[in-house]
């Protein structure tokens, strides 16, 4: 080889050349991989050196941009920390929970800048339509939505409540005028398995909530007396509900019977191929749905807190007063007496009012007016 000969520039070399301002061209090397500029002359000691460090260094990297956080997730970590949410019942917090996740899973990519543009209520409108199918819920989801930005709003994470005042789906009526007529109830219980027909009596006899029914524990049966506190308003108003057992006989016979079968820990259990076992609301709503579509058939507007509606509107069939009914549904009342005496009233009104109920179902059926007997 020609000792005058250029050395090879290795591959991955780019070289440059500059022109300074005196005049003078200087010659610049770069890795192309690396992006390290190289020093040194190809094939000098020193070229070679300065290049092994550029490749072992590396390319530098370009920090990534962190992606905004999702405004959901930040209203949602804020709102069930909030005394708000921690003051709701168990059951409340855990439907919440999982509706909160299905918004966060439609809407994480939303960004708070993006909750304060007007075109966000598109977004909500065109979710509300999907779920078309099931209103109901298309309702309650907008719902959601809308306390939760107002949560927001009143803290001042977003400046405006884009999901207020959403139409709904299903009115603004209430379903207190649908209730389990006496053709209705006679086909369910005659087709319901034992453990759901003892549900069924045991929810139009009491006018009891399903959460509560099956938290009701045998001790809390005492001296003809069935008392509970509603965990609807167990930590708004602490209103307590006491049943005169013994006086609706078709109740003490549905209280002997259940308190006659294998203690499983709640008064009403759930016979099943485990044995006798808890009562659970995720069973009971799953198997009421069943046979309603069964014996009914699906098109039926029926739940099973209609049940608890049926009950309500009998005790005003039989003459109740409304302090009276409120003294067996739970629903609170607005009074200035005191604990104590506000006990002694409910008892005493509860008393009248399943005198009352008795009465009235010993007298013959008349229209949908049916006896709550097995």
């Amino acid at each position: 080889m020609n000792g005058d000969a250029r050395p090879t520039k290795p591959k991955g070399i780019n070289t440059v050349k500059r022109t300074l301002a005196d005049g003078t061209v200087r010659v610049y090397h770069y890795d192309r991989k690396s992006g390290q500029p190289i020093d040194g002359e190809p094939g000098t000691p020193e070229f070679d050196a300065s290049l092994r460090r550029a490749r072992r260094a590396g390319r530098p990297r370009r920090g990534k941009m962190k992606a905004p956080e999702s405004a959901w997730k930040i209203i949602a970590k804020a709102y069930q920390e909030s005394p708000e949410y921690k003051a709701l019942v168990p059951k409340t917090r855990q439907d919440r929970d999982r509706m909160i996740g299905e918004i966060i899973d439609k809407f994480e990519f939303q960004t708070v800048g993006d909750l304060g543009k007007r075109r966000v209520r598109e977004d909500f409108y065109n979710w509300r339509n999907e779920m078309a199918d099931t209103p109901a819920k298309a309702d309650k989801m907008m719902g959601l939505l809308s306390l939760l930005l107002q949560f927001a709003y009143d803290r001042g994470t977003v400046d405006v409540n884009h999901a207020a005042r959403i139409k709904r789906l299903t009115g603004h009526g209430t379903r207190k005028d649908i209730i389990v007529t006496a053709d209705q109830e006679a086909k369910l219980l005659a087709a319901a398995s034992p453990h759901l027909g003892r549900a069924m009596r045991f929810a139009m006899l009491t006018a009891m909530r399903q959460g509560d029914m099956c938290r009701i524990t045998r001790d809390q049966v005492r001296d003809g007396w069935l008392h509970y506190t509603p965990s609807k308003t167990a930590k708004s108003t602490a209103a307590q509900v006491w049943l005169p057992v013994f006086a609706l006989p078709p109740l003490k016979e549905l209280i002997d019977e259940l308190l006659a079968l294998p203690d499983c820990g709640t008064l009403l259990p759930w016979d099943g191929e485990r044995g006798y076992r808890a009562l659970e609301p995720g069973n009971i709503d799953f198997q009421w749905r069943k046979l309603r579509d069964k014996v009914l058939g699906p098109q039926t507007d029926l739940h099973w807190h209609d049940q608890r509606g049926t009950a309500i509107t009998r005790l005003f069939e039989a003459e109740c007063t409304d302090a009276e009914v409120s003294s067996i549904s739970g629903h609170a009342g607005r009074s200035e007496t005191s604990l104590r005496d506000y006990q002694a009233r409910t008892k005493k009104l509860a008393l009248s009012a399943f005198t009352k109920l008795a009465r009235s179902m010993a007298q013959p059926v008349v229209g949908n007016v049916v006896a709550l007997a097995r």
